[in-house]
């Protein structure tokens, strides 16, 4: 039987339980009444999300389809096992397991999730009828969807501060804002609401009447006040209420929203530290200590990651951005590149999205499985500072997307991006190319045994689409900071007719094709920037060995490009090079090509 009173969130399996089919199997159809079930649930303050073991990208194309992503928050989507990442839904958005609902057609996954979750209402898809019939009776208390906005603030927060190098850091740059009111009538509902639903941060749990709530206001000689939260996320609205009367709190509770802000200790020592009797348990403890340092902390104060006058840049890519920063002054700026390691590995693939999107998120347990699966791999490609909360602009490649083939391992489903898509390490026909090295391997001793072990269990994706391209672009924006901008670098149109590599066989087609639809992105999301290698392409001399490799002048022409949008997004560009160093390099190596150098040297 399901508590329907105590029900805060539901969670949703999506195969046979919110759609009809199975997604990874072929085609599937939407259920009449489930979309319009999350929207009444959600009117009502319920919140949904979604655990379902499938592939994340095509899963949230499906749902944003059929128009359920809007009212989804938190979802959990890949391959591994339910039972711990409903756990973790339920952790990160500050709810008790007794508030939730897990929904799944296969009886196993909700034995599971009951027995990883103490306490996880579980239920088949049978109870829906049940949850419409109580949705009817009660009206709905949440119209304007203001809880649903608010969990959307706590879910961008929750991504910046899991990508911090540490708490203190993540809280150092949050901005958390705090004001209290004490004129408490116009918020006389939401208090209410409050002193009801909240268990975490209740350190009272006086769950009084609505008239006993309207004479503790009206009383004079008790101090009552509202608590509202913001941060440079966005705002929590009302997330909080005190009563002191005689020096004592008879009142104080917040939302599980704030909970990790240290607002209730801001609070406690705003008010003077009245006494304080706790009722049950709570999630955070108040003492006579100071106020945190980090709230009301002035915008200026804020401590900043580098001295590019603002916030942290990422330059994260191969060629390209290597040669871009020789007519930079990058010594503020964090640099990713393609790596050597101590073995003679190439590390290039980690600048690739399906990695970038994937590795920094995976916990030790998927990066030790990954290490021992993949022969390729390396312990130092997992970090990234592409989620740091204080990021203003990321510079990114787009020409790996064109050129890496993707991966899947057919039992957990986790993805990997690696090595000339045309030519993967699964098929048979390639495997004697990649051990004599004329297929290209990055550095990677290749034989017939590990290639045979990890086509029995893995399985090749080929190169992305261009429309996969996409849609991991807008994925970034939702997992990075919410103000952080992204440049991508776009790949030549132009062909380059000296080409004697099969895999760069009309790679300017596919080129032009991404590039559309990212200057389509652009259009609509402000948070993109382009850099378009084709403005400063002329001829054919503009290239040197392969269409991905150019002259020193067109990298200085892109250089003064990324500068113009480093000062954009941080306010000061980074110091640059002359016009004279470029001509002096470039009269060097065409000195060295002309073999003029040697002869010198001989002499």
């Amino acid at each position: 039987m399901i508590d329907l009173a105590a029900l805060k969130l539901v969670i949703w399996d999506l195969d046979e339980t919110f759609w009809k089919g199975t997604l990874s199997e072929g085609p599937v159809s939407p259920i009449p009444g489930r979309l319009a079930l999350l929207e009444n649930l959600s009117e009502h303050g319920v919140m949904n999300s979604v655990c379902s073991k499938n592939d994340e990208r095509l899963a949230l194309e499906k749902m944003e389809e059929l128009g359920a992503a809007r009212w989804i928050v938190f979802p959990s989507i890949d391959w591994t096992s339910k039972g711990t990442r409903i756990g973790m839904i339920v952790k990160r958005m500050g709810l008790r397991a007794e508030n939730c609902l897990f929904i799944d057609d296969n009886a196993l996954n909700l034995a599971e999730a009951a027995s990883s979750v103490p306490g996880l209402q579980v239920s088949s898809p049978a109870s829906l009828p049940e949850i419409q019939a109580w949705l009817d009776r009660v009206p709905g208390e949440d119209k304007a969807l203001t809880r649903l906005s608010h969990y959307r603030v706590l879910e961008k927060r929750k991504r910046a501060e899991e990508a911090a190098a540490d708490n203190e850091t993540f809280l150092a740059t949050a901005g958390v804002k705090v004001s209290l009111d004490e004129d408490c009538v116009p918020y006389k509902e939401r208090i209410l609401e409050l002193i009801h639903r909240t268990n975490q941060l209740n350190f009272t749990k006086w769950r009084c009447s609505e008239e006993e709530l309207d004479a503790l206001l009206e009383d004079t000689d008790a101090r009552c006040g509202s608590v509202r939260v913001s941060d440079r996320f966005g705002d929590y609205g009302i997330s909080g209420f005190y009563a002191v009367k005689e020096g004592r709190l008879q009142h104080f509770l917040f939302s599980c929203r704030v909970l990790g802000l240290g607002v209730e200790q801001y609070v406690f020592a705003s008010l003077g530290y009245p006494a304080l009797t706790v009722q049950g348990p709570v999630a955070s403890q108040v003492h006579d200590g100071p106020a945190p340092v980090w709230i009301n902390q002035p915008e200026n104060d804020l401590p900043r990651a580098c001295g590019t006058g603002s916030a942290k840049v990422v330059f994260k890519g191969n060629c390209e951005l290597k040669q871009m920063s020789w007519y930079l002054d990058t010594s503020a700026v964090k640099e990713e590149f393609a790596y050597v390691n101590d073995r003679g590995q190439n590390i290039e693939y980690a600048i690739h999205s399906v990695n970038y999107l994937s590795f920094p998120f995976y916990g030790q347990q998927e990066r030790e499985f990954i290490l021992q699966e993949c022969l390729f791999a390396d312990a130092g490609m997992f970090g990234s500072d592409m989620y740091s909360p204080d990021v203003a602009l990321i510079l990114l490649s787009t020409l790996p997307e064109a050129n890496l083939g993707v991966y899947r391992h057919k039992q957990s489903g986790i993805k990997i991006a690696f090595g000339e898509g045309r030519f993967p390490l699964t098929d048979p026909q390639n495997w004697d190319g990649y051990i004599r090295g004329e297929i290209f391997t990055s550095g990677n001793a290749f034989t017939r045994d590990w290639l045979e072990r990890f086509s029995a269990e893995w399985e090749s994706l080929g190169p992305l689409t261009p429309e996969e391209v996409v849609s991991n672009a807008r994925m970034l924006l939702q997992r990075i900071a919410p103000r952080a901008k992204v440049c991508y670098i776009l790949g030549s149109e132009m062909p380059y007719l000296g080409n004697t590599q099969p895999n760069y066989e009309g790679r300017h087609l596919v080129h032009a094709e991404i590039n559309r639809r990212l200057r389509l992105l652009a259009d609509q999301e402000s948070r993109i920037a382009l850099i378009d290698v084709n403005d400063y392409l002329r001829d054919q001399k503009d290239f040197t060995d392969n269409i991905n490799h150019f002259q020193r002048r067109v990298y200085y022409e892109m250089a003064r490009k990324a500068n113009a949008i480093i000062a954009d997004c941080t306010g000061s560009p980074l110091r640059g090079k002359s016009r004279y160093y470029l001509w002096s390099r470039t009269l060097i190596d065409r000195l060295q090509q002309s073999g003029l150098c040697q002869l010198f040297k001989r002499r």
